[in-house]
């Protein structure tokens, strides 16, 4: 019984090792070659599709968690983790790619603050080369969103395209995605004074726009109109 030892200068790959018998009265034997034998020192790759790093995540719903491994030989599973303790694990062992691992994180069950998620993988070789991936994230309050009021196209610029766009969404079916840069008079109303309040302000030196204007900021009163999508 003999023990091969390999040497590190031996690159990563798949091997088969034979054996020779020899003695003094017989001329050399080949013997029964062994099994092939996988040199892999090398981890998966992993990578964390969402959430990404330094996300900021709401307070309740479900966030996805979507992770993927590759490596040259398979992956035998991946682990999906929240701060430490895992919430998922996806098992392959010799099944063919792609990896993929994914899990919905529940949100309402977890304090507001920071985060880590790791995502950890292994490979299919007896060693079961193992990878981890971090990333951290914070669970609310989300910041609120900025706008700019009066900037009802959300083109930058106040001017008399706006006064158009209230018009067109009062009275055309034009959809807004941040009804409260349409208030331009901030009374927490959308109707055809806001339009007029505008055509003022630009033309006749009209009152002021309220904030947030000119420069966008958060809505300073509370109101029913919604903002869906800021600057």
């Amino acid at each position: 019984v003999g023990i091969i030892t390999l040497p590190d200068s031996l690159p990563d790959g798949e091997y088969t090792f034979s054996e020779t018998l020899q003695s003094p009265s017989h001329p050399p034997q080949n013997a029964f070659p062994s099994p092939t034998f996988i040199r892999d020192r090398t981890p998966p790759t992993v990578t964390i599709a969402t959430p990404t790093n330094g996300a900021i995540l709401p307070t309740n719903g479900l966030q996805p968690f979507q992770a993927s491994a590759s490596d040259l030989h398979g992956v035998n599973h991946i682990s999906l983790l929240v701060d430490g303790d895992t919430i998922k694990q996806c098992t392959f062992e010799f099944q063919a790619p792609p990896y993929d691992c994914s899990v919905d994180w529940d949100l309402s069950t977890v304090a507001v603050g920071p985060h880590r998620l790791a995502v950890f993988a292994t490979d299919n070789t007896p060693s079961q080369n193992g990878k981890i991936e971090e990333i951290e994230v914070s669970v609310g309050p989300l910041p609120p969103l900025q706008f700019r009021r009066g900037d009802a196209n959300g083109d930058g610029v106040v001017d008399i395209s706006d006064a158009v766009r209230i018009l067109l969404v009062l009275f055309s079916g034009y959809q807004a995605t941040c009804l409260d840069a349409l208030d331009t008079n901030d009374d927490g109303e959308l109707n055809l004074t806001d339009a007029i309040y505008l055509l003022q302000y630009l033309f006749t030196n009209g009152p002021a726009i309220p904030p947030p204007s000119p420069n966008p900021g958060p809505d300073p009163t509370i109101d029913n109109l919604s903002c869906s999508q800021g600057v």
